[in-house]
């Protein structure tokens, strides 16, 4: 992987039936919350979900809270979603977490999940080839024209 990559965890795509029974990506809340190298993230994940009950806690791992970021981070602004066939694509607008010199300065990840269902689904990461933090200035992700993330299961 490298910096900026952002990838789909496998186990919640369309052919494991998630995004058509349980997330609804065009009205669900997504938050992007960041993550502590306490963890590594691959696609391959098992279960990744914020809260309990999946095989990876992932709100376990999140960086310290302070008054420029909180806790379970922030929810993604003017989010779309579309699915063509076997292709979905997920956007929104870039995120930004403003500087706070006590604030955190470890983040190696950052995790889309879902807020609204009560399993919290981890949906995609992006990995930011930490540790990156907000002490010394925001922190901005800034999505690709295309979108946070297309994929084309077969």
């Amino acid at each position: 992987m490298a910096r900026g990559d952002v990838h789909w965890f496998s186990s919640y795509t369309l052919n494991s039936g998630i995004f058509t029974s349980s997330v609804n990506l065009a009205t669900d809340v997504i938050k992007l919350a960041y993550l502590t190298n306490g963890t590594t993230l691959s696609a391959a994940l098992a279960d990744p979900r914020w809260s309990t009950g999946g095989t990876t806690t992932l709100s376990a791992f999140e960086v310290s809270t302070s008054t420029g970021y909180v806790t379970g981070g922030s929810a993604l602004a003017s989010v779309t979603w579309t699915q063509t066939g076997n292709t979905v694509s997920l956007s929104a607008a870039n995120v930004t977490v403003a500087q706070d010199t006590t604030g955190f300065t470890t983040a190696y990840w950052a995790v889309g999940y879902d807020n609204t269902t009560a399993n919290k689904y981890g949906i995609f990461f992006v990995d930011l080839g930490g540790p990156v933090g907000i002490s010394a200035g925001a922190l901005t992700i800034t999505w690709s024209a295309n979108g946070i993330a297309v994929r084309t299961n077969s």
